[in-house]
């Protein structure tokens, strides 16, 4: 038991504290690339009681509990979770670990004081930033996380309501530094970063911030879908040379260094995960080394692991940089965004099954095959309340089109088929008509971008029933 109230020049009192043999291991990420540096994992307590955890012991190996012990005083509050870097650096804190998790599959294991097992994690091959921990809703009751929370409970994509966990998505996804001026004429003064907005929905800035190389956190602000920001080094001399028009957040400490360093950009706390995480080398494009150019970056859907590579950078056209005009907006008409992507219309880009129309038609990246970019988007097909087939699918947000949503040109039909075999239309939608036919549809509010559509078949006596989703080009 521990004191939990101060109480000087009174006899010391003892409260209550947890059962040890309750805590669990509850998230591990064995294979960090950009949003973590080290592997780690995190013991959760889920009394409602702070837990003692003097004496206890975490390893990777079950026949050595002492690996790491946990020194007096240490706790995990109560409903809480502790965090365990696994860097094999003891020496750099109290929850720095001797050991460092195997990627191609590994063990993490729990003891109790008399070297007795806990808990115990035996784990599989683990994919770059993703992490797998506890999820009781699947089947076997753990489940991968593109979003990785070490220290909060876990959530899923697809799964969460937790508008904050959302967004945090949001911005893995489609927040990109787009343009560094790290040498320019006239020194420091005119040091500049610029960030972009690649999604399709509104970003939250509040709390992202430069954690390495500058420093600087974002105010309360949104940014809208191809809207850019800039970071500065001094807002007087940088309205001096490119005006006062510019959409500016702010100015950061510290400087850009000439020679190349390491910048990093994190999520808002309580997440704890970096959103980019590179270094930039003036050897890539020599003129923006002091010539006054700037690097910008080559393509809006650079993934955040090539940020570091010569190949995502040029740069630019012309001297002191392009802040705030270098927008690169996705087209949002079919041939133009084929053209922009490099694909032919059925040629799968990222190899997850979905042609290239299907992807246009559903909103998505055609070269990121992870969570909602993915198989995972397409129609799910579920039982209605009173025994109805019911289709439900996502798609593109689009003010332009009827009803607000659905990718122009695009025909959308939904099909019912008892074998299979022969398939009958049963409602369709154009970017100028909303859906219309046999059986009501449902719609949820926008949300990050996308709207969710439910049609309930209005055949629902039959023993076998089949539903799909059939997406056409139709200018």
């Amino acid at each position: 038991m521990a004191p939990e109230y101060p109480d000087p020049g009174q006899e010391n009192s003892r409260q209550r504290t947890g059962d040890p043999a309750s805590l669990i291991i509850n998230e591990w990420m064995a294979e960090g690339e950009v949003l973590f540096r080290d592997d780690w994992f995190e013991i959760h307590n889920p009394d409602p009681l702070p837990v003692a955890l003097e004496g206890l012991g975490v390893s990777d190996h079950p026949d050595n509990p002492d690996d790491h012990s946990f020194p007096p005083l240490s706790f995990i509050t109560g409903s809480g979770y502790l965090k365990l870097i696994a860097d094999r650096n003891p020496s750099s804190g109290p929850n720095h670990l001797p050991f460092a998790l195997d990627a191609d599959g590994d063990r993490i294991l729990l003891f109790d004081s008399s070297g007795n097992s806990i808990d115990q994690i035996i784990f599989g091959p683990q994919g770059a930033d993703i992490s797998q921990g506890r999820w009781n809703p699947s089947p076997t009751g753990r489940s991968y996380f593109n979003l990785p929370t070490s220290g909060l409970a876990n959530d899923r994509e697809g799964e969460s309501t937790d508008p904050n966990f959302l967004n945090a998505l949001a911005l893995l996804r489609y927040l990109r530094i787009s343009e560094i001026m790290y040498e320019p004429l006239g020194g420091k003064p005119y040091e500049f970063l610029e960030l972009r907005n690649t999604g399709p929905a509104p970003l939250d800035l509040t709390g992202v911030s430069f954690t390495n190389g500058i420093s600087f956190t974002f105010p309360s602000l949104i940014l809208q879908p191809g809207e850019e920001i800039l970071v500065v080094g001094d807002l007087t001399a940088f309205q001096s040379r490119y005006g006062r028009s510019l959409n500016v957040a702010g100015v950061f400490e510290g400087n850009l260094d000439n020679s190349g360093e390491m910048v990093a950009l994190s999520l808002p706390a309580p997440f704890d995960a970096e959103i980019l995480r590179f270094e930039y080398n003036p050897d890539w494009w020599p003129a923006s080394a002091g010539s006054g150019f700037s690097l910008e970056l080559q393509r809006s859907l650079t993934l955040p692991r090539d940020f570091d590579s010569a190949r995502s950078w040029s740069q630019s056209e012309e001297i002191n940089g392009t802040p705030d005009r270098s927008g690169i907006l996705i087209p949002v008409l079919f041939p133009e965004w084929l053209a922009f992507h490099g694909l032919s219309a059925l040629e799968d880009g990222d190899g997850d099954g979905l042609s290239a129309l299907m992807e246009f038609s559903l909103g998505l990246d055609p070269f990121l095959d992870l969570g909602f970019n993915g198989p995972s988007s397409l129609p799910q097909i579920n039982r209605g309340d009173i025994g109805q087939t019911v289709i439900s699918f996502e798609l593109p947000a689009n003010s332009g089109a009827a009803e607000g949503y659905g990718a122009d040109d695009i025909i959308y039909t939904v099909e019912g088929s008892d074998d299979l075999v022969n398939w009958t239309s049963l409602l369709s939608k154009t970017d100028t008509t909303p859906f219309s036919g046999a059986g009501p549809v449902i719609l949820d509010p926008p949300f990050n971008g996308r709207v969710k559509v439910r049609f309930s078949d209005q055949e629902n006596n039959q023993s076998a029933r089949f539903l799909r989703l059939r997406v056409e080009y139709s200018p």
